[in-house]
């Protein structure tokens, strides 16, 4: 496993973002087969995974509309990759950005390069009234190696004019943990739904992202309808930056995400 590095052009987002109005938003929806096409790969639950394999993602063609005095459009794209935390030189995510069926541009994620999880943002110049598309390939060649892409993680934004309706992309990393820091103190919250009620919300930790520990736990008091708001003080946080992840055990003991993983840096 190589050293963690971090791409000049990946950006860690605010866990709380700021939405951007657009005049159309593409969103990936797994359970929407006219939102993506795939050339191998696995579906799993929300999930869209390669594990030792070669695959391309493909969204659908995008047509950008008639600007205001056919100025150029610009298009935002934000992309949440994860992956298994143990690529190499040898594994890649190559994006490929088409206008009106040409190749205009690339970008390259070099598994040795990235972190387990990588929060990605781009913006590109497309002529008015112009096609996009989007194709992702993702290689890797170990049997303990994958990428993958989850339901939502991935939107395309054609940025709204004054005057045009518009619509909100949500950003892509706005989880349901909200972190706040004081004096080096990391406080998590969150709220939950009334329905399903549980036993507990177990707290982990990471220093990468990748390999997570156990932090602690919060007693799920739920019940009936009503969602009932969380909360968790760590105070063995890592320097410089920490990551948390938060799973929801049933009653029967069967464990599931609860949001994403979120980070803190002091």
């Amino acid at each position: 496993m190589k050293p963690f590095k971090t791409l000049l052009f990946t950006f860690l987002i605010p866990v709380l973002g700021v939405s951007q109005d657009c005049s159309q938003v593409y969103r990936f929806n797994i359970s929407d087969k006219a939102s993506y096409s795939t050339s191998c790969g696995t579906q799993e639950g929300s999930d869209w995974t390669v594990n030792k394999n070669s695959c391309n993602f493909y969204s659908p063609i995008l047509n950008t509309g008639e600007s205001p005095e056919k100025q150029p459009r610009r298009i935002d794209i934000r992309m949440r990759l994860t992956n298994s935390g143990t690529l190499d030189e040898k594994d890649f995510a190559w994006i490929f950005y088409y206008v009106d069926g040409k190749i205009t541009s690339t970008k390259t994620l070099r598994g040795d390069q990235v972190e387990a999880v990588i929060n990605y943002k781009d913006s590109i110049e497309v002529p008015s009234n112009s096609n996009f598309k989007l194709r992702i390939a993702l290689v890797c060649d170990e049997a303990d190696e994958y990428w993958r892409i989850s339901n939502g993680d991935l939107t395309a934004c054609v940025r709204a004019f004054d005057g045009e309706a518009s619509q909100s992309q949500e950003p892509v990393m706005a989880d349901k943990i909200t972190v706040l820091k004081e004096r080096n103190v990391v406080r998590l919250m969150w709220t939950a739904p009334g329905n399903p009620d549980g036993n507990y919300f177990m707290i982990e930790r990471s220093k990468n992202g990748s390999q997570f520990e156990f932090a602690g736990y919060v007693k799920d008091n739920r019940n009936g309808s009503t969602a009932s708001k969380y909360s968790f003080i760590d105070n063995g946080s890592f320097k410089p930056e920490t990551w948390y992840r938060i799973s929801h055990v049933d009653l029967g003991g069967k464990s599931s995400p609860f949001g994403k993983p979120v980070s803190v840096t002091f």
